[in-house]
């Protein structure tokens, strides 16, 4: 007796999910530098107790405190983005919009820099601001962010990339910074001017009477000399002709340079005392750099003349990022005076 055949039971096949749903390995390049930039933030707000966006991005026009509360809500918003796979719609949209917001006035900044380069207010042999770095940092943030967020975890691979952006923003910032800010020069005549005198060469008089041209024209100007004490009285040995022809005053702040912390609390010192508002930062590129964060943090206006150029290299703005990183987080204790 021949047994009946079993029919055949057409069971449901799981459906693939085809590769369009799952997250692609390129998007974690975004959370690599969403966490970059989250830490950074937060880093600027906790160790400083403000954001000092007005070295990175340019004066906002909100009160001090706004801006505090604004990088540490973005800074906390990267993380989450970087971290969770799956955030909150209404998380996700906030982090969107306030990137967005601040790509559009970064790219505002960009084009004032470059009008200003054509009407001969900046000179740079570099032709781009360092904002068009900030500019970058955000584009690659949104572009992730732009993407679907209801989807599987990135294919294998991503955090490899999400590593490397990282380690590739502790490199490129503090170098297009040297490269870009720090050999930037929009100097007008100043009542105070900050002479970083290390690292140039020795002073003759013709450089002397050059940076006399930026002195005051309508008030004493304060010469401050910044450096070694060797240093600090040869330059001001150079000056001394003309202290009487252009109402010139000469401060040292010897045994002492730019990478100091406790150069921060002088110039803050410098600020209370004799009620300056502005100052014209002098000095070599990699001296700049940090010198321009200083001031802006002691609450000063600085504006800039960069000298001697040409000696800026590759291999002398590497050995500058650790001492750049320095201030821009001040790790180490910072001596008071």
């Amino acid at each position: 007796m021949s047994s009946a055949a079993r029919p055949v039971v057409n069971r449901p096949t799981k459906p693939q999910r085809s590769t369009i749903d799952r997250r692609p390995a390129w998007e974690s390049i975004s959370r690599g530098v969403a966490v970059f930039w989250g830490l950074f933030l937060l880093l600027q707000v906790f160790l400083w107790g403000d954001s000092y966006t007005v070295w990175w991005l340019g004066e906002l026009p909100f009160p001090s405190t706004a801006q505090r509360g604004a990088s540490a809500l973005f800074g906390v918003l990267l993380l989450v983005y970087a971290f969770t796979e799956r955030e909150p719609k209404i998380v996700r949209g906030l982090t969107w919009t306030m990137t967005g917001l601040l790509l559009g006035f970064s790219l505002l900044q960009v084009w004032n820099w470059y009008t200003a380069r054509d009407a001969g207010m900046i000179d740079s042999p570099v032709r781009v601001p360092f904002v068009l770095q900030v500019t970058g940092i955000l584009s690659v943030i949104f572009v992730g962010l732009s993407q679907p967020s209801e989807v599987e975890r990135g294919r294998q691979g991503g955090l490899l990339l999400a590593i490397i952006a990282f380690d590739l923003c502790l490199l490129v910032v503090p170098l297009s910074h040297i490269y870009c800010l720090g050999q930037t020069t929009d100097a007008v005549p100043s009542q105070t001017i900050l002479f970083a005198v290390d690292d140039l060469p020795d002073p003759t008089v013709d450089a002397a009477h050059d940076l006399s041209r930026y002195f005051s024209i309508t008030e004493p100007t304060q010469l401050i000399l910044v450096g070694s004490e060797e240093t600090t009285s040869v330059w001001q040995e150079r000056f001394q002709s003309l202290v009487d022809q252009h109402d010139l005053k000469i401060t040292m702040i010897a045994g002492t340079s730019t990478a100091d912390h406790q150069f921060q609390s002088q110039l803050e010192k410098l600020r209370v005392e004799n009620d300056v508002r502005s100052v014209l930062l002098v000095g070599s590129p990699l001296q700049i750099s940090p010198l321009r964060i200083r001031t802006l943090r002691a609450g000063l206006k600085p504006r800039q003349l960069v000298m001697e150029r040409e000696s800026l290299t590759l291999e002398s703005a590497l050995r500058a990022i650790p001492e750049l990183w320095l201030t821009y987080l001040p790790i180490r204790k910072q001596d008071r005076l």
